[in-house]
């Protein structure tokens, strides 16, 4: 190349580094060839800086890029830089190797393929994603290793894939990605966010991912759509529901050690995923399958760690069941427990509890206090006070602070209309609504049970007014 023609070119560059370029060239002239070669790597040089120092000026994100990073798409924040960081062959991107909690996809990727991020020792690491405008193609497994995604940013100018509020979905939506939700405010966002890109289009939607922190989710979708499940994430474990349909809606409850998962699935099942820092646990109705009638004593299925136990119940509401894993039995291991909602309506709420050796998955045996609680709690009445005889305390209740007319009152206090199961504290609890009328009631029964080797049974009662003015018209009494 003449000097000329070389001058020409590197006019396009910078005017200001053409200058430089020709006393390099002038005195290169004089020189052996060799010298030409170092004045142009020089001027290449200089034309990279001008080229970086211009990207950082434009990016144009959603949501800006935390300025630790280079913000040019090439490098990611607090990382160590170099091309060893990214696996990139023809556009796709086949691994992530670096260690940095923000990860910036380069401009130059147009796929995410499956195994970008599985193989990357710190993956659990890795809070935040920003996908580059190029990218046209992100497989449906490709996150589903980065159990600490807080949050995901697109390009605002990327043509294929949009993100608001920690949702990543495709422009026509047919496929999202949500990362953590961390707090019933952001479920609600995230809920919002689906439902609103879902009307953008009437084909079904996939979820590559949908990984849960702490909070509840409830994403509802609309009547006649659903969505594929491919993966749900919580906890550090990470299910993998290939193929499996959640028709309606997914719905999460959280009680500390246990962060569940429920939803129906194409196939009819109602699923409920239940995720604990030792492990993966899944319930299902085995006998509710599509087209079929789900009776109403059923059986279910419990699978973990490749057992599997099947237990007989009721039809439950999945939306509505909770789940607790703790040391119930004070051996030190957990204990995995399952409550059902099986009966709603006007003036009645009725459960079932279910509990499972965690490791074994043996099921152990309740006494069922619905049926016992008279055994234990004795109700009785006369003209002016209704009177509840719990563990070593009697409770004299006068009739006269009550709201209901006389002629309304019952005989004695009517327990178990209303009852519920929880875990307070590593032991069973039982608490029933005491009803003095059809509208009233006058306080809650709870009762603690233990575990002894015929199993969880009755420990002892409590009794609690329902408010102020029937409390402080009560009596209370202790006896041994």
């Amino acid at each position: 190349m003449t000097n000329k023609k070389l001058l020409k070119a590197m006019s396009l560059i910078d005017e200001k580094y053409v200058e430089a370029a020709k006393v390099a060239m002038i005195k290169g002239a004089k020189k052996k060839k060799r010298k030409y070669i170092a004045a142009i790597a020089a001027c290449l040089g200089l034309l990279m800086g001008s080229v970086v120092i211009g990207g950082l000026m434009t990016r144009d994100w959603e949501s800006p890029v935390p300025e630790s990073s280079t913000k040019d798409g090439l490098t990611s924040p607090n990382a160590n830089t170099g091309d060893e960081e990214f696996e990139i062959i023809d556009g796709s991107l086949l691994a992530y190797r670096g260690n940095s909690t923000e990860v910036v996809i380069p401009n130059e990727v147009k796929e995410i393929t499956h195994r970008a991020f599985l193989e990357n020792d710190n993956v659990k690491t890795i809070t935040s994603l920003y996908i580059g405008e190029n990218v046209e193609n992100i497989h449906n497994e490709a996150f589903v290793s980065l159990t600490g995604l807080q949050k995901i940013e697109v390009a605002k100018n990327n043509e294929y894939y949009v993100s608001k509020d920690g949702v990543l979905g495709r422009v026509d939506g047919s496929d999202y990605f949500a990362a953590a939700i961390t707090s019933e405010e952001a479920s609600y966002r995230f809920t919002s966010v689906i439902n609103e890109l879902r009307k953008q289009t009437s084909a079904d939607c996939s979820f590559s991912n949908v990984m849960i922190g702490q909070g509840r989710l409830k994403l509802q979708f609309e009547e006649g759509q659903k969505c594929r499940i491919v993966s749900v994430s919580a906890l550090g474990y990470t299910k993998e529901l290939l193929g499996m349909y959640a028709e309606g809606g997914l719905y999460s409850t959280d009680t500390g050690e246990a962060y569940t998962i429920s939803f129906v699935s194409s196939e009819g099942s109602e699923t409920a995923l239940i995720f604990t820092k030792e492990g993966l646990y899944e319930i299902s109705c085995s006998d509710c399958k599509k087209g079929a009638e789900c009776s109403f004593h059923t059986k279910f299925s419990l699978k973990h760690a490749g057992k599997e136990v099947v237990f007989d119940g009721r039809k439950t509401n999945w939306k509505t069941s909770k789940y607790y894993y703790e040391d119930l039995t004070g051996d030190g291991s957990f204990e995995l427990v399952a409550v059902f909602v099986w009966g709603t309506g006007t003036g009645a709420h009725e459960e079932d509890i279910y509990i499972f050796e965690a490791n074994t998955l043996s099921q152990y045996r309740i006494e069922d206090m619905s049926e016992s609680l008279g055994e234990h709690v004795v109700f009785s009445a006369d003209e002016t006070t209704y009177k509840i005889s719990t563990t070593g305390k009697d409770y004299l209740i006068n009739k006269a602070v009550l709201e209901s007319e006389r002629e309304h009152l019952g005989e004695v206090v009517s327990a178990n209309n209303i009852y519920r199961y929880s875990v307070e504290n590593g032991q069973i609890v039982y608490r029933t609504k005491c009803f003095v009328s059809p509208t009233e009631t006058i306080g809650e029964i709870s009762v603690t049970m233990m575990y002894t080797n015929d199993g969880f049974v009755y420990s002892r009662s409590d009794y609690t007014a329902t408010n102020e003015a029937i409390n402080d018209a009560t009596i209370e009494m202790s006896y041994t």
